[in-house]
């Protein structure tokens, strides 16, 4: 609850109060890593551009709150080598939403949103979750 404000505590709490009803709904599965593993990779296979993004959730299992978790989950769990994890999280995503003229690569004219971080996310994506330095539009946040 550190941080939160009471709306979301409150959300949170009401959704654990539901918890126990919907795990016991009739023909209720409780997917397993294996499930997700063969659907996420069926869609790859199947051409969809996935895309980096922390906006899921299934009961139990609480929507992501950073993007480092939802790559971790992509590098560690689905087995996406760490650089595509990377590219769909930023190049891809943002040619795929029409914002690749602003965003998504370093280049000149485009909007200087980058962060630093102290280890290899290629090595170790895990790194991402402490960036030393972070520069939003061109200035340096942290």
């Amino acid at each position: 609850e550190l941080g939160l404000p009471p709306a979301i505590v409150g959300d949170v709490r009401q959704s654990l109060r539901q918890l126990p009803a919907m795990l016991n709904r009739p023909g209720f599965v409780l997917a397993d890593e294996a499930m997700y593993r063969r659907k996420f990779h069926q869609l790859k296979d199947a051409g969809v551009e996935l895309l980096v993004g922390t906006d899921s959730g299934n009961p139990g299992h609480f929507h992501p709150y950073a993007t480092w978790l939802e790559l971790d989950a992509w590098v560690n769990h689905m087995g996406v080598p760490a650089m595509e994890a990377i590219q769909r999280a930023t190049s891809l995503a943002a040619r795929v939403m029409g914002a690749d003229r602003d965003y998504g690569t370093i280049e000149a004219g485009k909007y200087a949103d980058v962060i630093a971080v102290p280890g290899d996310p290629l090595r170790h994506i895990d790194v991402l979750r402490a960036p030393a330095v972070v520069i939003k539009h061109g200035r340096r946040v942290r």
